[in-house]
C-alpha cells in the first residue's frame, strides 16, 4: 500500500475529542444485557479504558520544555493513531499523545480503528502481531518519518521480561497499569520529545 493511500485513509479518521465522545456514545446507547461474552468484555474494558482517559485529561500537563519544544515546529506533519476502545495502553497512551499533537503547531492526529482497517493494521505489526496502539508519523511530503508503540519501551521491555518469567496475563497486565499510574505520561512524553527533536526542523537547546 502507498503512503499516499494510507494518509488519505488516515485524514478521514476520528480526532481524538470525536474518539473519546464517541465511546461515550456507545456506552450510554448500549444494553449490556443484550450484548455476546465477547461483546460484554469489550463493552466493560471500554467503560474502565473511558474512566483512565477522563482521569488523564483532568490531570496531565505538558511539562514547560515539552511545551517549548513542540512550539518550535516549523514542518507540518500528520500523526495516524491505530487502536480500539477496548485496548487499554491506547487508554493509558492516547490522551498525552493527543495533548503533544495539540501543542505542537502543524500537527494533524486522526485516529482509526485496528479492526476496520485490517490491511493498515497488517503493515505495522509488532512481532508479527496486532499489538496497539500503533502511531505512524507523515511529513507534509508524505515520507513516513516515525512508527512508536504500542507501549513505551521501557514498559514494553518490563512486559517482554514478565512473559519469559512465566508470569500470568492477568497478573502483568495489572503491573502494566501500576507502571502507568506511577508514570504519569511522562515516558511518552519522552519519548515523542525524541520523534519530534529527530523529525522537526527545529534548534533544540
Amino acid at each position: 500500500m502507498e503512503t499516499a493511500e494510507i494518509i488519505n485513509r488516515g485524514k478521514q479518521g476520528k480526532t481524538f475529542s470525536e474518539f473519546y465522545q464517541g465511546l461515550v456514545n456507545y456506552l450510554n446507547s448500549t444494553d449490556p444485557a443484550a450484548l455476546s461474552a465477547k461483546e460484554l468484555a469489550d463493552y466493560n474494558y471500554t467503560k474502565l479504558n473511558v474512566q483512565r482517559m477522563k482521569r488523564i485529561i483532568s490531570t496531565y500537563k505538558i511539562s514547560e520544555s515539552t511545551a517549548e519544544l513542540l512550539g518550535k515546529n516549523k514542518c507540518g506533519m500528520f500523526w495516524l493513531v491505530i487502536t480500539e476502545g477496548w485496548c487499554g495502553d491506547s487508554a493509558q497512551s492516547l490522551p498525552v499523545i493527543s495533548a503533544i499533537a495539540d501543542a505542537a503547531p502543524g500537527v494533524e492526529l486522526r485516529i482509526i480503528e485496528r479492526d476496520q482497517n485490517p490491511d493498515i493494521m497488517d503493515l505495522y505489526l509488532t512481532d508479527g502481531k496486532k499489538s496497539i496502539p500503533k502511531v505512524a508519523g507523515f511529513s507534509d511530503e508524505g515520507e513516513q518519518l516515525f512508527i512508536w508503540g504500542a507501549r513505551p519501551s521501557n514498559l514494553q521491555e518490563l512486559v517482554v521480561q514478565r512473559i519469559s518469567e512465566g508470569v500470568s496475563s492477568e497478573k502483568w497486565h495489572e503491573e502494566v497499569h501500576a507502571w502507568y499510574a506511577k508514570d504519569k505520561g511522562l515516558s511518552v512524553e519522552a519519548e515523542f520529545c525524541e520523534i519530534v527533536k529527530k523529525c522537526y526542523e527545529v534548534d533544540v537547546l
